[in-house]
This record gives C-alpha cells, sequence and structure tokens, in this order.
C-alpha cells in the first residue's frame, strides 16, 4: 500500500517566501507602496483590473465568487476617477451612431431619387 505523503506548508514560510518574491519582482520605488503588500492583493488587483478594462459586472463577479451587489459594493471605489474613459467610449459610440445616420439618409434620399417619390 502507497503512503500519501502530505507536506503542510507553515503560513510563516510562506509568508517568507512572498516577502522575498515581491522584493525581487518590483523596484525600490514600487516596495514602497502598498502594491502587492500581501498575496491577496493579487485577487483584489485582478478584479480591479477586470472592472476599469471594461469587463462586464456580472463576469467579473463570476469570476470573483460574488454577486454584482458585492462586487459592486466592496469595488465601486476601485473605477472612481475614469470618467474621461466612460465619457470617450460613450462620446465614440455616439461618433458611430452619427456617422452612421447621414450614410443611411442618404442611401434613403437616393433611392427616391431614384424611384421618383
Amino acid at each position: 500500500m502507497h503512503h500519501l505523503m502530505i507536506m503542510v506548508i507553515q503560513p510563516s514560510t510562506y509568508w517568507q517566501v512572498w516577502v522575498k518574491t515581491r522584493a525581487l519582482a518590483l523596484t525600490p520605488q514600487q516596495l514602497a507602496t502598498p502594491l502587492m503588500r500581501r498575496p491577496y492583493d493579487l485577487r483584489h488587483s485582478g478584479v480591479t483590473w477586470r472592472l476599469n478594462s471594461g469587463v462586464p459586472a456580472t463576469e467579473v463577479a463570476a469570476w470573483a465568487g460574488h454577486i454584482v451587489e458585492v462586487l459592486m459594493r466592496v469595488y465601486a471605489r476601485c473605477v472612481a476617477g475614469l470618467e474621461d474613459v466612460w465619457i470617450a467610449r460613450m462620446d465614440a459610440s455616439l461618433g458611430r451612431a452619427a456617422a452612421e445616420a447621414p450614410r443611411q439618409e442618404t442611401s434613403t434620399t437616393a433611392a427616391h431619387e431614384r424611384t421618383g417619390t
């Protein structure tokens, strides 16, 4: 019979590895910030990144294991300060819609001219 050996990593060992890895991965300026201070920060960063990238809240909530209400309550502040981004996206959407409208009118006008109506 084979014996399974389960190795448990002690939290203190895990933390020591995390601190060393963070020091190797970040610049001295980044080390002075809260960036990746705790492993949980990676999860928070992943959720924030997805929301700020425009991924629908329903998709982000499913990935994070939240319902949308919890997601928005916990992470609503992370999208603050992005008003310029959202306005630019809305303007771009309106610009495309406005650009398409004259073409439709032009083709309709041309059809009327061809048929004499």
